[in-house]
């Protein structure tokens, strides 16, 4: 189960792992890009080929076209925050620039939606998920895009 909150220049993701159903904790969800973007996926399928397809991405232009994404295998949905502070959702369906000034995803999506509706940060929003919505455990873990 899976929580990625972003608001701002800051995204955020419970540590919840589930293997052979049981729940691990204390792993991020979230990968710094070589761009500098940060990524954060949710979904019940290996994500490494959407991943490398993102590596260098510094604007929207950059991100793989639908029928690229068509071709890839398994179920996920991404959001990649670019260095410029602009939010990108990405899946098998295209990528989408997000106008909105905070978004989620994942089975905690609408927890953390409601959270940031009512003023919560990225954070706050993912540390509420994890209390609400059985599946997903902290730490909450967080990342702002840049080098580093």
């Amino acid at each position: 189960m899976t929580v990625i909150a972003v608001r701002g220049r800051t995204m955020a993701c419970d540590s919840a792992w589930s293997t052979d159903g049981r729940i691990a904790t204390l792993k991020t969800k979230l990968v710094r890009l070589r761009s500098g973007a940060i990524y954060g996926s949710a979904g019940d399928s290996d994500d490494r080929s959407m991943l490398a397809l993102v590596q260098d991405a510094t604007r929207f232009e950059d991100f793989p076209s639908r029928e690229v994404l068509e071709e890839l295998k398994g179920e996920f949905e991404a959001l990649v925050l670019l260095p410029s502070g602009k939010l990108v959702n990405i899946d098998k369906e295209g990528a989408y620039e997000m106008a909105a000034p905070f978004a989620a995803i994942g089975n905690g999506a609408r927890v953390a939606i409601g959270a940031m509706a009512a003023g919560a940060s990225a954070k706050r929003a993912a540390e509420l998920t994890c209390q609400w919505e059985n599946g997903c455990k902290g730490p909450v873990h967080t990342m702002r895009p840049g080098r580093e």
